[in-house]
């Protein structure tokens, strides 16, 4: 079972990657700059790119896409947001010309708005869940909400 892992270079890209080849998977890492050597096939892919996306997701059973500028202090504001959100956008409208029946999106707890907001953002309840407003302040968290309500939004009706 060929799975693409979309930013596989990357902090958790990697794990992922590792546990997926012990699991005997065939495992793509479609990053920007390779990582270490995990038993994986490196291939280079700008996931903002759409004819690239469509590329490397040929023949896959599953994409697990990591890939994303990771928080709003790496580069500008609006870069963040431009890049996390034409990259989910690029690999869910892959997986649905290929017809991919599996697909994991990285979200994060910024979704919320939490760690990089002003002034500290208590959730309102917990456990956390799939209905809890968002208090958004900055385009990582926008990205990583939208990303989530894009992913949605490319379900299936049921």
């Amino acid at each position: 079972m060929k799975i693409i892992v979309t930013g596989g270079s990357g902090r958790a890209g990697r794990f992922i990657i590792e546990e997926k080849v012990s699991h005997g998977y065939d495992v793509e890492n479609a990053d920007i700059t390779s990582g270490p050597d995990q038993g994986a096939r490196f291939v280079a892919v700008d996931v903002t790119d759409f004819g690239q996306v469509v590329t490397v997701t040929r023949g896959a059973a599953a994409i697990i896409h990591m890939a994303a500028i990771p928080n709003p202090l790496m580069a500008p504001e609006h870069e963040v947001f431009r890049v996390n959100m034409v990259s989910n956008w690029n690999v869910l409208e892959a997986a649905e010309i290929h017809d991919i029946p599996k697909l994991a999106l990285a979200s994060s707890v910024n979704a919320i708005g939490a760690v990089f907001s002003k002034a500290p953002v208590a959730p309102g309840y917990f456990p956390i869940d799939e209905q809890h407003p968002t208090r958004v302040e900055d385009g990582y968290a926008q990205s990583k909400w939208l990303g989530e309500e894009m992913a949605h939004n490319f379900l299936p009706a049921s």
